[in-house]
């Protein structure tokens, strides 16, 4: 993964893009998204989590 959409300081609905990047921040990114996951579904499993996020990958092409 080589670029990534993060919020942006300067304001409530600003968000930054860069193009920079690596595998590096992709795990974090990732724990990320899962805690998430986690609070709204409690039972969600990571072969689950897995599932969905390559679903959603595949619906956004």
């Amino acid at each position: 993964m080589d670029a990534h959409t993060t919020a942006d300081p300067t304001g409530v609905s600003h968000y930054a893009y860069c193009r920079q990047g690596g595998l590096s921040w992709v795990v974090p990114y990732l724990e990320g998204v899962y805690a998430m996951g986690l609070q709204v579904r409690p039972d969600l499993g990571p072969k689950e989590f897995y599932r969905a996020a390559l679903i959603a990958k595949l619906k956004t092409r």
